[in-house]
């Protein structure tokens, strides 16, 4: 069954302003509620930082994730993020491949992230 508590991590390479730049590694816990009949809540207890929650569809194992709106730091900047993707279930494993679009909270430079990889094991 889908619902449950996973651990997770994520990684990737993004690019910003150009220039190509690999994400560290953001590792936490997640809980994958029922919301309704199609649609899961998932919350994100990121390890030594914040807590972020999105909703899903859900159709045939593949969840679809609605954009969720958080805030990264790169370096020594801050982004704000719309992060959208979709994700596959199979034995107690999620799988999801992310896009991350945002931009600096201190100067005009954008975040561009097209295979944001995110693991979740039950």
């Amino acid at each position: 069954m889908l619902l449950g508590s996973y651990s997770y991590k994520t990684s990737g390479t993004v690019e910003i302003s150009g220039e190509q730049i690999v994400l560290p590694n953001e590792s936490g816990a997640l809980e994958v509620q029922k919301e309704s009949e199609n649609a899961l809540r998932l919350v994100f207890n990121q390890m030594g930082g914040g807590v972020y929650m999105t909703t899903a569809t859900l159709k045939d194992d593949v969840l679809t994730l609605d954009t969720l709106f958080r805030t990264i730091q790169v370096g020594l900047e801050p982004y704000d993020l719309a992060v959208v993707g979709t994700g596959n279930y199979h034995d107690g494993i999620i799988i999801f491949d992310l896009q991350y679009n945002g931009t600096s909270m201190q100067s005009d430079s954008t975040l561009l992230g097209k295979d944001i990889l995110m693991v979740a094991k039950k």
